[in-house]
């Protein structure tokens, strides 16, 4: 028997140690990729050139133009609510179909070894990539998409009783799957920024990425990451226990006595559910699943596990902090005074996203190695 297949402690027994496993399909996919990334961001802005394209046109039968008041009613905060169709589903087809070419170039360029970086061609590709994911993950989509997220775990917990007594697919409109895809295609286009960097030797690096020196300040970014949820969430609490927090006894009793009440739970219940899991991204039960979890207990938690939906909530909660702070700029005129403070935890939001992502990214960094 080959003698490399014996440990030491099975040799003498006859018995061979199995071989170790490789990594699974997904793992792999995941891991590569820097491979695949670009030419996922060219093909999600070809499939969305297409779909502006028949909204330039006036064409019928497809999805319905998803941004100005008319094709989405509700859109109280949105960038573009009020931007003309025709012009704006032209711009955003030009620019995709300038994206398929930017992406093409990333997945298909690359500086010889023997020749130092294209640093002058490497900018532009960053920056237009950069724009990109910015635009799609924090300008565009509004706080709705937060909202409907924020609703989950109490649709989840009510589900055997069927409460709350409205339906959750109210809250999954087309505009906001749409804002949804936006935020995918701003994701793809964030990978795409990050692979045109390291390709042309643009990508920041130093002691701030070591496991160590991510630990320390992710500490302090899951410290903001968890307070400011928690504050939301007791300020919702207050309301349906009729404390008053600097808003009006009219909208008290409003959340109370009406569905708004359903609402402010789920939303507070979100909050605090959000703020006990940020916390797992700084202690040791993020990396070991605990043991008031069955079947799970002592395993190691794949990152992926955390690290997906920690960043898809801080660019949702960024995008809401973003469009409530706007709203506040344009818009103040049209509030209630007297319930103006009950936005103030809100306008904490996009500290609230860029820390819940920092904290997520010291996480990534202390996992990898």
């Amino acid at each position: 028997m080959n003698r490399t297949l014996i440990s030491p402690a099975t040799r003498g027994t006859g018995r061979a140690e199995p071989p170790e496993r490789g990594p699974g399909p997904v793992r792999r996919a995941l891991t590569a990729w820097p491979r695949w990334a670009p030419y996922a961001a060219a093909l999600w802005s070809l499939a969305y050139c297409a779909l502006a394209t028949t909204w330039a046109l006036g064409a019928q039968g497809g999805p319905r133009y998803p941004f100005d008041r008319a094709g989405d009613p509700d859109n109280d905060g949105g960038l573009l609510r009020y931007a003309d169709r025709e012009v704006t589903a032209a711009v955003v087809a030009v620019l995709c179909l300038a994206g398929v070419a930017v992406a093409g170039l990333v997945a298909r360029w690359s500086p010889p070894p023997a020749r130092p970086p294209a640093r002058p061609l490497t900018r532009p590709l960053v920056a237009f990539a950069a724009l990109a994911a910015v635009t799609l993950t924090v300008v565009v989509p509004d706080q709705r998409v937060l909202t409907a997220v924020g609703y989950l775990p109490i649709v989840v917990a009510g589900a055997p009783w069927d409460f709350p007594p409205v339906s959750y697919a109210e809250a999954w409109p087309w505009p906001v799957q749409n804002q949804v895809i936006l935020m995918l295609g701003g994701v793809l286009w964030a990978a795409t920024a990050v692979v045109a960097a390291r390709r042309g030797g643009e990508e920041p690096a130093g002691r701030w990425t070591a496991p160590e020196s991510a630990r320390r300040w992710g500490r302090w970014a899951t410290g903001v990451a968890v307070a400011v949820p928690l504050l939301y969430a007791l300020d919702r609490l207050a309301w349906l226990a009729g404390v008053n927090l600097g808003v009006s006894d009219e909208l008290v009793s409003d959340v109370r006595d009406t569905d708004l009440r359903y609402a402010a739970l789920g939303l507070a219940l979100g909050a605090i559910g959000g703020a006990v899991l940020t916390l797992g991204l700084a202690q040791r039960w993020g990396e070991v699943f605990p043991w008031w979890i069955p079947l799970l207990r002592g395993r190691r938690v794949p990152p992926a596990v955390a690290v997906v939906p920690a960043s898809f909530v801080a660019i949702a909660v960024t995008s809401a902090g973003v469009t409530v702070v706007r709203m506040l700029v344009t818009q103040r005129e049209s509030l209630p005074a007297d319930d103006l403070a009950a936005v103030v935890p809100m306008v904490l939001w996009p500290f609230w996203g860029v820390a819940l992502g920092a904290a997520t990214l010291a996480y990534h960094l202390r996992r990898r190695g």
